[in-house]
């Protein structure tokens, strides 16, 4: 049984559990909105995950509906300003909610 989410997460305490996640690309789940979106803007899976594991928080996190904690990252990638919002889910998954 996976750990309780604490009360509150930090910015860096969510941006360190998700580079963590990331780390094992099979955390990682892609809605289809993010892969439409990624089609039309030319991002890989590839770039997305260098994202996920070395960007930086753009948009502070926060708790969401669900009970994830939801964020948005930001790295440059191959030369690209990538951003991906992004909900932690029970501390054992990564949704990639969309890429921009």
């Amino acid at each position: 049984m996976p750990d309780p989410l604490p009360m509150r997460m930090t910015d860096a305490s969510a941006l360190k559990l998700l580079c963590k996640i990331a780390d094992d690309s099979a955390k990682v789940i892609f809605t289809h909105h993010a892969l439409k979106r990624m089609t039309e803007r030319r991002i890989t899976r590839t770039m997305v995950l260098q994202c996920l594991r070395s960007g930086a928080v753009d948009e502070p996190v926060a708790l969401d509906a669900y009970g994830n904690w939801k964020m948005t990252v930001w790295a440059r990638i191959a030369g690209r300003d990538i951003r991906a919002a992004v909900a932690i889910d029970l501390q054992s998954r990564a949704i990639v909610i969309t890429v921009i």
